[in-house]
């Protein structure tokens, strides 16, 4: 099965599937690795025969040139044997050097006559189903097929023997020049052959990768015409509650001024009114998400004036949870955002942190300079820090530890950060709770929108 969940993001759709047909084809490459390293210990014993027989100087030197090359190659390449994809240009080079060794490898034994002549025919096959270009697979192809033919003429016209002599009586010549002429012609015609097919391969692989990509982009369009569709309804009947609630909210707390404070009716229209805000706070956060974010209006904003402010908001809601709220302000600066949406996720910070944060603890809002051009915002608190279980899921829509929570405030914090081309992130201090770190630009970036 076409594994698409693992592929990185990539420049254009033809570069998705090459990188995605890459990777179906990488335990080729995988096996071509352990057989290279197989190679190093049969050059290792090539070279031996000859330094023990043939004795000649350059055969031997050759041998042991090509041993330790496969050595320092094999050892080089050695972080790639799991791999599960291969850049292009690194599976040309590991063929390209399999083919190099093993051309070395067939001269040293035998040349047209050795048993490791019909060994390359599988390696054109390998570089027309990997690199997958005719342009560019012909050129192995045709340097393969001359190789071949050389070694014919070898056989053929009298030269300086390149043949090592102890292979030439383990190996007698069979047929004469015929033999090596009809060798030649066969493993032409059968790597022509060979290649072709690693083509017809690459172009079947390549067409399934674009057949399941094709089928995976159309159920997630379909996935997310639907979600939009729920979203739109499920915010048109969030709305239509919103109305009903306030008057249910109005008339209970009429009601609750009617009884003495202490009864049991008192207290019971305490828990009404208590509930019948928590769900209206529930329906604005979820309309605040169904809702596509509304433009931004950016000015020139003093960020002690955002700080002071948050913190004054959310000070009386700190001393009844028993919570001493700090503001801790750097050096006097500003900023060019949306004063109304990032004092909503200052808002948002500050109350998850009072929120979790036992009575006596501490909340600190600090602001400080993250580099010349952004703003950072720090909210830590002393409470037990992220839940483990829930770390995975933060920012996704419902994902809270609070019994009375709707896990939407801070997606739609986020949101905001994002929209002003900032980052929001939840982290554990070391000393025990919760570190939130609001960074936004001091300018606006070009490439965010300024709406989502």
């Amino acid at each position: 099965m076409l594994d698409l969940s693992a592929l990185p993001t990539l420049g254009s759709r033809d570069d998705d599937i090459g990188r995605l047909t890459d990777r179906e084809l990488a335990a080729m490459f995988r096996f071509l690795l352990r057989a290279r390293m197989g190679a190093t210990v049969v050059a290792l014993t090539i070279a031996a025969l000859l330094a023990t027989y043939d004795q000649t100087p350059w055969k031997i030197a050759l041998a042991g040139g090509v041993a330790t090359m496969l050595l320092l190659l094999t050892l080089r390449d050695r972080p790639h044997f799991h791999a599960q994809w291969l850049p292009p240009r690194k599976s040309t080079e590991i063929l390209g050097s399999v083919m190099v060794v093993h051309a070395t490898l067939i001269t040293l034994t035998g040349g047209i006559h050795s048993p490791l002549v019909v060994l390359f025919p599988p390696i054109t096959f390998l570089f027309g189903a990997v690199v997958g270009r005719p342009r560019v697979v012909w050129i192995p192809l045709v340097l393969s097929i001359v190789f071949v033919w050389g070694l014919a003429a070898d056989d053929l016209f009298p030269a300086p023997r390149l043949v090592p002599e102890v292979f030439a009586e383990v190996l007698p010549r069979l047929g004469g020049p015929a033999f090596a002429i009809t060798m030649a012609v066969v493993l032409s015609m059968v790597m022509m052959a060979t290649t072709t097919f690693g083509l017809l391969l690459r172009g079947a692989v390549e067409r399934a990768v674009r057949g399941a990509q094709e089928a995976r982009a159309e159920t997630l369009a379909t996935m997310q015409d639907r979600n939009r569709e729920l979203w739109r309804l499920s915010g048109a009947v969030a709305h239509e509650l919103k109305n009903p609630l306030a008057s249910v909210q109005g008339l209970a707390s009429l009601l609750a001024r009617r009884f003495e404070a202490g009864t049991k009716e008192s207290q019971r229209m305490g828990v009404l009114v208590e509930e019948v805000e928590r769900m209206g706070s529930i329906i604005e956060e979820f309309l605040n998400f169904s809702r596509p974010l509304t433009e931004m209006t950016r000015r020139e904003t003093s960020t002690t004036e955002l700080v002071e402010r948050a913190v004054a908001l959310h000070r009386p809601l700190a001393e009844a949870s028993g919570v001493t709220l700090h503001a801790e302000i750097g050096r006097e600066g500003s900023l060019a955002c949306d004063p109304r949406k990032l004092a909503q996720v200052l808002g948002n910070l500050l109350h998850n942190g009072i929120d979790a944060s036992p009575r006596g603890g501490q909340v600190r809002l600090r602001v400080r300079d993250a580099d010349d051009e952004r703003v950072c915002f720090e909210v830590l608190d002393d409470g037990p820090g992220i839940d483990p279980e829930i770390r995975p899921l933060l920012f996704r829509p419902g994902s809270t530890t609070k019994p009375s929570g709707s896990g939407i405030g801070l997606t739609v914090a986020r949101a905001i950060a994002e929209q002003h081309g900032g980052t929001l992130e939840l982290l554990d201090r070391p000393e025990g709770g919760c570190r939130a770190v609001l960074t936004v630009p001091r300018e606006p970036v070009p490439s965010s929108p300024e709406t989502s």
